[in-house]
């Protein structure tokens, strides 16, 4: 059939159907004419590719990894118990995770405990709480509960928990007297406000080395009094704000702290505070709504009048000068309790540990914008750490 001259008998005719008289005949293939791809993997930008013409899974191999991880998962949490048998000869250990993949501190939680409990021995299943993305009571409530029923379906002989809300919302009200044995790791400063009296559990506080970086600026900064603590607002950074309060104060500072929910706010804050404080602690911005890497180091630059410091490394492009955490090492420690316990050990016979590494670094842009210079002795022990755009 020549569709091109295909006529349809229910044609307009400016009578009974009112309508222009030349229509699109069956030939004409609306929007963009698809084309056939090879391979097994497609990826499409569909903000700025729409019609989907242009596969990009071979120049974003870290995107499709991270969809593929996405999906595992996925797959994973909606295992039905029968389908979840234990590898022959492995220990099957769960791994839930506070917050997801792509922050940094805990991707190299998630990779230490990861490389720390091998797969040719270890069968390590990892779930992400997304509470970082989504802080609010009603999601965190029900992700612990998906996540309670995912646990009870995998069968565990162990569960490793990092970050607060891990503790909080999940290990503490679903695991008193519970025999299952517990790692927790990355949680914050203390664990007293936790009842844990009642669970299987050891694990490693996390402690931002705060105190001794201000120690450290102390002699090349002596007036330095007034210090803002920037941060954003979650579970976490308003259990820590009272103990911060203390611990800067008992060195003699005059601490604030903004905690703040969005990007916007965190700008406004940030040019007010160069105004009126000799130093800023930058302590992290995970959950900070809307937050734009490039304008932000536009922000800085714009309105930096004082030393900018932080304990966290994936922050040092913001800051100028560092002594942080190694977050691998909560990663670390977890994975070798884990292997301990496993071993024979019980939880109650391996202490609480605390982390001890730490790393120096300075951003030379910034610090030039401000004749931040530290002493010889500092600048040879840190790491350099520039500004870049994304």
């Amino acid at each position: 059939m020549d569709l091109a001259n295909w006529s349809d008998w229910r044609a307009p005719d400016g009578t009974t159907i009112i309508a222009p008289s030349e229509q699109a005949d069956p030939s004409m293939y609306p929007g963009v004419k698809p084309e056939k791809m090879e391979g097994d993997l497609f990826l499409f930008n569909v903000r700025e590719d729409i019609s989907e013409m242009v596969n990009l899974s071979a120049s974003e191999p870290g995107i499709i990894t991270e969809l593929q991880r996405a999906s595992a998962d996925f797959e994973n949490s909606c295992k039905a118990p029968s389908r979840i048998s234990s590898q022959a000869g492995k220990k099957r250990v769960a791994y839930v995770n506070s917050y997801h993949r792509g922050f940094p501190p805990s991707d190299l939680i998630t990779g230490a405990v990861m490389e720390g409990l091998p797969a040719e021995s270890f069968e390590v299943v990892p779930f992400f709480m997304d509470t970082k993305r989504n802080p609010s009571e009603s999601f965190i409530q029900k992700r612990a509960a998906a996540l309670l029923d995912s646990i009870d379906m995998l069968k565990p002989d162990l569960l490793i928990v990092s970050d607060d809300n891990a503790m909080k919302y999940l290990v503490v009200p679903h695991f008193q007297g519970n025999p299952l044995p517990i790692v927790f790791c990355g949680v914050n400063w203390t664990v007293d406000q936790y009842d844990i009296a009642d669970c299987n559990i050891t694990g490693v506080i996390e402690i931002l080395p705060v105190a001794e970086l201000v120690r450290t600026l102390k002699p090349s900064h002596p007036a330095m009094k007034k210090l803002l603590v920037l941060n954003e607002n979650t579970t976490t950074s308003r259990k820590t704000r009272p103990l911060l309060d203390t611990l800067l104060g008992n060195l003699g500072l005059e601490v604030s702290q903004a905690l703040v929910d969005d990007f916007e706010e965190w700008k406004a804050v940030f040019a007010g505070a160069n105004e009126t404080f000799d130093i800023i602690y930058l302590q992290t911005r995970g959950a900070i709504d809307g937050w734009d890497h490039d304008a932000a180091l536009r922000h800085i630059e714009k309105h930096i009048q004082v030393p900018l410091v932080t304990c966290e490394e994936f922050m040092m492009p913001y800051a100028v000068f560092g002594l942080t955490q190694l977050s691998e090492e909560q990663g670390m420690i977890a994975a070798e309790m884990a292997k301990s316990i496993l071993g024979g050990t019980r939880p109650e016979d391996i202490p609480v540990t605390t982390n001890s590494m730490n790393r120096v670094w300075i951003n030379p842009g910034l610090a030039e914008r401000i004749d931040f210079q530290p002493g010889s002795a500092l600048l040879e022990r840190a790491g350099l750490v520039e500004s870049v755009n994304e």
